[in-house]
């Protein structure tokens, strides 16, 4: 039998998140691991009637950042488990080389592939604890992002200074109209 953290992974790697049981047994062995952590993590419920086959959590890490770890049994690829983690919108922070497949433009989004619940746990362990450590951080990429900023230098900075004149423009108008 191999265990970590006291649970038989044996037995869990049995679990299918095509089964209700095990989708909510799979959840609780997640959110166990991610507590430990140090992470808080969050039921994602808002969305029930319209995927009833699903178990979702929201898992809240070191500066804020955050991923969402689905469980849905009418999943194509029910054991592969992709998981975007994120910061929060208006942060200066960007991820390391640490995290899993960083987005290369803005930093701010790295994703994870893990192949079966074990992959999954042992994967959400090691990227909470690289939050927490800042190991997950580049500072480097924060200060060239807040020198940017001060500059006026981002491209979404430059594009509301081409004179995209939106005055007139109201929840009536027409794209003809804004065209025109």
């Amino acid at each position: 039998m191999t265990t970590f953290r006291n649970i038989d992974w044996d037995a869990a790697s049995r679990l299918s998140a095509r089964r209700k049981a095990d989708r909510v047994k799979m959840a609780e062995i997640v959110d166990a691991i991610c507590r430990d952590a140090g992470a808080t993590v969050t039921s994602v419920r808002n969305l029930d009637n319209l995927f009833p086959r699903r178990v979702a959590l929201r898992i809240t890490a070191g500066r804020g950042a955050y991923t969402k770890v689905t469980f849905d049994g009418d999943s194509c690829q029910p054991d592969m488990h992709i998981c975007t983690w994120n910061l929060p919108s208006g942060s200066a922070e960007r991820f390391s080389a640490w995290m899993p497949i960083v987005n290369p433009h803005h930093f701010q989004k790295a994703t994870l592939v893990a192949h079966g619940l074990y992959d999954l746990a042992c994967a959400l362990e090691d990227e909470i604890a690289d939050t927490f450590s800042g190991r997950a951080f580049d500072e480097a990429r924060k200060m060239e992002y807040a020198r940017k900023t001060a500059a006026g230098e981002h491209p979404w900075q430059r594009r509301a200074g081409r004179g995209c004149d939106l005055a007139g423009v109201g929840p009536s108008t027409t794209i003809v109209e804004v065209l025109a």
